[in-house]
C-alpha cells in the first residue's frame, strides 16, 4: 500500500491527497513437475540415509563378532601355550637329573633349556594377542570391558 500526497499539476491551488492499495499474487499452477523432483530426491536421500545405517549397524556387527572371536582364540592359544610350557619345565627337569647321572650330555641339556625359554617366549606372545584382543573388543562395542587372563593351568 502507499500513501499519495502529491500537487495537482493541472491546478495551482489543488493537491491530490489518497490512498493507493494493491495486492499482487503469484500462483504457479504448473512448475514443470519440480516439486515432485524434488519430492523424489529428498525420499531418494532418505532411502540413501537408512541403506548408510544398516551397512554401519552391519560393519559393526562383524567388527564386534571378530574380535570376539579374536579374543577367544587368543585363550585358547594361552591355554595350549600354558601346557607346552610346563611340558617344556617338566623336560628341562629330567634333563637336569639325567645330566647329573651322567645319562646325557650338556649339549641336550641346553637344547631342552632351550624348549623351555621357547615355550615362554610363545606364552607371552599369547599373552600380548589376548590383550591386544580385549582391545579390539573395547574399539569395537565402545566400551571398556575387565577380562580377567584366562587360567594357564587348565584342568584335563
Amino acid at each position: 500500500y502507499e500513501v499519495v500526497n502529491e500537487p495537482n499539476r493541472n491546478a495551482a491551488t489543488d493537491s491530490y491527497d489518497g490512498w493507493i492499495a494493491g495486492v499482487a499474487v503469484r500462483w504457479s499452477i504448473f512448475d514443470g513437475w519440480a516439486t515432485r523432483g524434488r519430492m523424489q530426491a529428498t525420499a531418494a536421500r532418505r532411502d540413501a540415509a537408512l541403506i548408510d545405517e544398516t551397512a554401519a549397524r552391519q560393519t559393526v556387527d562383524n567388527e564386534v563378532h571378530r574380535a570376539y572371536q579374536e579374543l577367544e582364540t587368543a585363550q585358547r592359544t594361552i591355554a595350549t601355550q600354558a601346557e607346552n610350557v610346563a611340558l617344556a619345565a617338566e623336560s628341562v627337569e629330567l634333563a637336569q637329573k639325567n645330566f647329573a647321572e651322567g645319562v646325557i650330555s650338556q649339549l641336550e641339556l641346553i637344547q631342552g633349556q632351550l624348549d623351555l625359554t621357547r615355550a615362554q617366549t610363545a606364552l607371552a606372545g599369547a599373552h600380548y594377542d589376548y590383550q591386544a584382543a580385549c582391545a579390539r573388543l573395547d574399539r569395537a562395542t565402545g566400551r571398556r570391558w575387565t577380562l580377567p587372563l584366562p587360567t594357564e593351568n587348565p584342568s584335563p
